[in-house]
């Protein structure tokens, strides 16, 4: 239940705080994140979906260990196929017409390294083969052969239509006694496996088809039902989709993962005719009864009832609450037909107020009473089921009636039609609250789902990237409020860039680096004018020699405003590999974020130092050694400023010796 510090003023019932079910009969997903819904006849009965288990147990005539085995039905004749790791369509082990041993109707088969074992029910034997399938091994005389599977020991066990328990062989085809724990007496073997434990599993088929799966240990005593959770844990997945026209594998055919599929006679199927198992037929019929539910008020007036569920079309959903002055009571009558066998529940069938047809929101139209109990009857046409996710039962009642007059109220037919009157107008209101009320979880960037980040990015005014995954979308959008103060400052285009991009950018503004009303040790004030044109660009007759840089370009008159005004430059270290992509992004993200007015140059460090003014450490610099020299078509060693002159390979010191070393071929340094 749901418990609050204040005074409550409604109730929960879903899968977190609990249904407080006195009766759940044919429903399941008590504890389910998608709600309440009819049991399938499956979860019923107490058996397993097939497709669940047929990814981790194949079907008898279909056996995996490195390689896949496969043997075809009869008529006219079964055969045994194989499908290597690169192979893309099945091949016969034994090719030609007339293989060394044929089949005629084999009905199941085992792989184990290099074994084989396969029964034949016409033939009335299980025959051992070894290297593939190349080299018969024996041939044992079993009636009414079933599954069989092989233990990672070597021994196998072979199913017998009629007999109660499995049979156990060595690989050598010899007799070794029965599977202690006796088969379930529900059921034929259908599938048959063994795990790292040597723990036998079985699925089992009865008529309907309802297939349960069991397992026993080696010092079992008797088959225990398991569950297809269990299944998962103890074998690994085939990848197999199984069909009742065929099959499908999907493998890794030499490094590429693809999907095949087949038909019982190993040859190529289309997916699309590929006939899946029908699904497990529903319970057409299921309650869920809660026990009272006490509100902590004498004498409450239960106020509504909402229900978020889903009614499919040949669904119906049922609501019905009755009302009492306690939670203790006795079950009165029985249900009118056809829910005579469902719990009737402590309320009388007089008491009960049942909702509109099709009704999910209603007022509760009951006598005052502490403890009010709640039941759902879904009904189904066997296939789609009604979905109950949450019931919200409010209280007490409280209305826009009481802010009207007491004229409103002045006879107790008036006061109900009032009420029920404006709870109309009260129930939209009140949602409308509620959604003003929830806002705020909107904005919340690491607790809403992921499909509301796109519609969270476009009202933070951020346009998504496709390439952004879920986490750096949330780690952008968390970090927008703080972002936005600084957008347009050096500080503001460096968070961006690192979000996005994860490196840590250098940015250079242009403007300050210029020598236009720059104050330094040889500048005095009242003796330098602001943007003097004499140090900007040499001038005849104003510009001293060696302090002004010689410029043939332009109008000088302009340098103050077009020489380095408004210009970044944005350098990135390489912390590649960079692609042509993520450049492009990267200049689109600057000039977006960028102000206006200022001209962007973007930068992408690469390896060796870039000397000048405009070398940044960490972004375009990388210590490196010095290349070897460079031999001249003669031989000899052509010498710049930036040669280094190497030891020989029989002079362990480094350096060079005076007077050893030749230069030019014949000249000696001295």
């Amino acid at each position: 239940m749901s418990c609050v510090a204040a005074p409550a003023t409604f109730r929960l019932l879903d899968r977190l705080v609990g249904w407080d079910q006195a009766d759940s009969q044919g429903l399941s997903g008590l504890k389910a994140k998608s709600g309440l819904v009819l049991a399938s006849l499956e979860e019923s009965l107490g058996a397993v979906p097939l497709r669940a288990v047929s990814r981790f147990l194949p079907p008898a005539w279909l056996a995996r260990d490195c390689d896949w085995f496969l043997v075809t039905p009869a008529p006219p004749k079964s055969r045994l196929l194989h499908l290597g790791h690169c192979d893309v369509a099945w091949r016969p082990v034994w090719p030609g017409e007339c293989p060394p041993d044929p089949l005629r109707d084999a009905t199941a088969v085992a792989a184990l390294g290099h074994r084989l074992a396969i029964a034949d029910r016409a033939l009335g034997e299980v025959r051992f083969w070894a290297r593939g399938g190349r080299r018969p091994v024996a041939a044992v005389p079993v009636p009414k052969p079933g599954p069989v599977a092989f233990a990672l020991a070597g021994w196998l066990l072979v199913a017998v239509a009629g007999e109660p328990r499995l049979r156990r062989y060595d690989p050598s085809g010899l007799a070794c006694g029965a599977w202690p724990a006796p088969l379930p007496e529900q059921g034929v073997v259908d599938r048959l496996a063994i795990d790292e434990q040597d723990a036998v599993w079985l699925l089992t088929r009865e008529d309907g088809p309802i297939y349960r799966l069991w397992r026993a240990g080696p010092e079992d005593a008797a088959f225990a039902p398991a569950t297809a959770a269990a299944l998962a844990r103890a074998f690994p997945e085939r990848q197999l989709l199984e069909g009742d026209n065929g099959f499908c594998i999907e493998r890794s055919d030499c490094g590429r993962v693809a999907r095949r599929c087949f038909d019982r006679y190993g040859r190529p199927l289309d997916e699309n005719r590929l006939r899946l198992p029908a699904q497990a037929a529903r319970e057409t019929q299921g309650q869920l009864l809660t026990q009272p539910l006490d509100s902590g008020v004498p004498r409450c007036r239960w106020h509504r009832v909402r229900i978020e569920a889903d009614v499919p079309a040949g669904t119906r959903l049922q609501a019905a609450v009755a009302v009492s002055p306690t939670d203790q009571g006795q079950a009165q009558g029985v249900n009118a037909p056809p829910w005579q066998n469902f719990a009737a529940g402590s309320p009388h069938p007089a008491d009960w107020q049942e909702a509109p047809e099709g009704a999910l929101d209603f007022l509760v139209d009951q006598p005052p009473g502490q403890c009010l109990t709640l039941r759902l009857r879904f009904s189904g046409n066997g296939f789609a089921t009604p979905t109950v996710r949450r019931v919200r039962l409010d209280f007490p009642r409280s209305t826009s009636l009481d802010n009207l007059p007491p004229v409103f109220r002045k006879t107790p037919e008036a006061e109900d039609f009032s009420e029920r009157f404006l709870s109309l107008f009260d129930a939209a209101i009140e949602d409308l609250d509620r959604c003003i009320e929830r806002f705020p979880a909107l904005l919340d960037v690491q607790g809403v789902p992921a499909e509301v980040l796109p519609w969270l990015g476009r009202f933070l005014d951020v346009a998504m990237d496709p390439a952004w995954d879920e986490d750096r979308r949330r780690r952008i959008l968390a970090a927008v409020p703080a972002l936005y103060p600084k957008r347009g400052t050096p500080a503001g285009l460096a968070e961006a860039v690192a979000l996005v991009f994860d490196v840590a950018p250098s940015i250079r503004e242009l403007g300050p680096e210029r020598a236009f009303g720059a104050l330094g040790r040889e500048t005095a004030l009242g003796g330098f004018r602001l943007f003097g044109r004499s140090r900007a660009r040499f001038r005849v007759g104003a510009s001293a020699l060696s302090l002004t840089p010689l410029r043939g370009f332009g109008n000088p008159d302009h340098d103050a405003h077009v020489h380095g005004a408004n210009r970044i430059v944005v350098s990135v270290p390489p912390g590649g590999p960079w692609r042509d992509d993520d450049r492009d992004r990267l200049v689109k993200l600057v000039n977006d974020q960028k102000p206006a007015h200022l001209a962007a140059t973007v930068r992408f460090g690469g390896r060796g130092f870039s000397v000048g003014a405009g070398s940044t450490v960490g972004v375009d610099t990388a210590f490196l050694p010095f290349p070897a020299p460079v031999l001249g078509p003669n031989g000899n060693v052509r010498l710049n400023r930036d040669s280094i002159l190497w030891p020989g390979a029989n002079n362990p010191n480094p350096g060079m010796a005076v007077g050893t070393v030749a230069v030019k071929g014949g000249a000696l340094l001295e």
